[in-house]
């Protein structure tokens, strides 16, 4: 059987600095390897909450930080001096007319290297990895929410409980959910 693998599972927090799945991984992962998981669950993108901007900006967030995790010095985005985000070009200047289609293609067009992008439900996706792969532990934040978000987290846990796998959700901003 396949070594056990670590999975971070980012919901909302795209961030690099401060992000406590990922600083444990680095600190305690040594000999096992890690999937860094994003999920574009279908539940959860028809919730009545969520709209194309929201979508639109954790796409900007996801390509920012697997460009960070690349070590990557140069992101294909850039913020402008009055805090907008643009697309970095070599040279010329930004046309403000077309920057978001510019910012959108070049998201698009990004191929991740260490983030792992899925359009699937949670418990499906994570259940898929670990008969591929056994998975050692998952890791991610706590999320509060609305009620799809909290069902789908009940749903990982009893996953996680009938295959034996711990997951560890970090508080991230003071609010404890009671699962």
């Amino acid at each position: 059987m396949a070594d056990a693998i670590d999975l971070v599972w980012l919901k909302k927090d795209l961030r690099l600095h401060d992000h406590s799945p990922l600083s444990l991984v680095a600190r305690e992962g040594g000999n096992r390897q890690c999937i860094i998981i994003y999920l574009y669950e279908p539940d959860q993108l028809g919730e009545k909450t969520v709209h194309g901007s929201h979508v639109a900006f954790v796409n900007e967030g996801l390509v920012d930080l697997d460009l960070k995790l690349l070590g990557e010095e140069h992101t294909i985005l850039c913020k402008t001096e009055n805090g907008a985000t643009i697309p970095k070009l070599s040279g010329g200047r930004i046309n403000n007319q077309n920057h978001m289609q510019q910012v959108s293609e070049a998201i698009y067009r990004h191929e991740f290297k260490c983030i792992t992008v899925c359009h699937a439900g949670a418990a499906f996706t994570f259940s898929s990895i670990h008969k591929k792969r056994p998975i050692h532990q998952i890791l991610c934040h706590m999320e509060s929410g609305h009620l799809k978000s909290f069902s789908r987290d009940k749903q990982v846990r009893r996953w996680c409980r009938a295959n034996n796998v711990p997951i560890r959700e970090f508080d991230q901003t003071g609010v404890t959910r009671c699962l």
